[in-house]
This record gives C-alpha cells, structure tokens and sequence, in this order.
C-alpha cells in the first residue's frame, strides 16, 4: 500500500513537472504605464470622444517620430477603443487593471511593445517600404496629456486650455 502512495505520488510529481516543461508560450504582449500626473477629472473610457497632446518616440533609439507640441499640432481627438487606433494606445489609457484608467489633466507615460503598436511593418515608410517613421518591430513610447474626455462631439471639440505640460515639451526634445 505504501509503494502505491510512493508510485502515486511520484506519478504526479512528473505529470506536473512535465506539464510546466511542456509550457512554453510566451506571454501576452503587455504595454507599461507609469503615471507622471495622476489627473483628477473624467475617466479615460472605450467609445467616448479623448483630446490629448502627445510625444511619440522610438524606445530604443528615443528619436521622436511625432509631437504635438513640438510639430506645432493641434490636440488630438478620438474614439478610444477605435480599431484605427494600435491597441497599446487604448490599452495604455484604459489602463491594464481595473480603475487604472488615465484621467484628464493627467500625463502618463506608455510603453508600447510591437505586438501591440504598428508590428513588423512598421508605419509612415515610403513607396519602397522604406525610411519609416517607425520602423517595424520597433518599441515605441508615448507621453500623453489628456486634456477632454465626452460622450458626443461638439462644434469645438478643444478645450480652452490645451497647452502642452512641462513633461511634455521637455520630451518632444529629451528622453522621457
């Protein structure tokens, strides 16, 4: 009867190990998020209209591919949750677990991995593929101001005060 404990046993220990060897898929592609100011307005939520300023940089080189603030643009203003959008962007606003939403007049900081922003194509390249804005298989992070969150669109859809944060201009020329 103890040897059949032992064998029991023994049995289970090797399923166990075997099923954890057997167990290699990579996990899920995440993004980081790292609130620089937490905001304390309206909740970043999927299907209503977003006005943000933004900083979008290459991670591992930090060449900025795009700015609000620095290229003179106006905000921008979305849909969160729009397919057009990479889906780190929405994962970055909504957050990654509950109540982790941005909140308007925050900036936070978001890591997107490849998976989850533009792939192995990479996007803004010219007819050849060539000379990309980001490059494929490229990390890329954002720095964005969320300045609005609203159910439906109005004739101004920018607020008064969009002027880009202190965080924000000093990364449109430093690493974040």
């Amino acid at each position: 009867m103890l040897r059949t404990a032992v064998h029991r046993c023994l049995l289970l220990v090797a399923l166990v190990l075997l099923t954890g060897a057997c167990d290699t898929a990579d996990p899920p592609p995440q993004v980081e998020i790292e609130d620089l100011v937490v905001g304390g307005g309206e909740a970043a939520q999927e299907d209503r209209i977003h006005t943000v300023h933004y900083v979008g940089r290459l991670a591992r080189t930090g060449r900025v591919f795009l700015s609000t603030c620095a290229d003179s643009l106006p905000p921008f203003t979305f849909v969160l949750g729009d397919p057009a959008l990479i889906e780190g962007w929405n994962r970055g606003l909504l957050g990654t677990v509950a109540n982790e939403q941005m909140r308007e007049q925050g900036v936070r900081r978001i890591v997107v991995p490849p998976a989850l922003a533009w792939g192995r194509r990479g996007t803004g390249c010219d007819a050849n593929g060539e000379n990309c804005d980001v490059p494929g298989g490229e990390t890329v992070e954002f720095l964005v101001q969320l300045f609005d969150v609203r159910d439906q669109p109005t004739p101004n859809p920018v607020p008064d005060d969009t002027t880009c944060a202190d965080p924000l201009l000093a990364a449109a020329t430093e690493s974040f």
